[in-house]
């Protein structure tokens, strides 16, 4: 199981082990189970918290639990 692999067993577990465990744009469309572009929009949307790293943008775990429960 590679790291990707792993992230996302642990996003689809409904217990928070990992509160701080960060998503780049495509592992967080496969875990939300959307598009890259779609998970964009949610971005620019400002309902899908993210920041900006360099060109990357990074999610937390967290923004997708409170996305999913909005």
């Amino acid at each position: 199981m590679n790291v990707a692999q792993a992230n996302r067993a642990k996003l689809r577990s409904t217990k928070v082990d990992h509160p701080g465990l960060a998503f780049n744009l495509h592992e967080t469309a496969i875990a939300l189970r959307m598009s890259v572009p779609t998970v964009r929009g949610l971005i620019k949307d400002k309902k899908l918290r993210a920041k900006r790293e360099g060109r990357r943008w990074i999610v937390s775990r967290q923004a997708i639990e409170e996305y999913l429960a909005s």
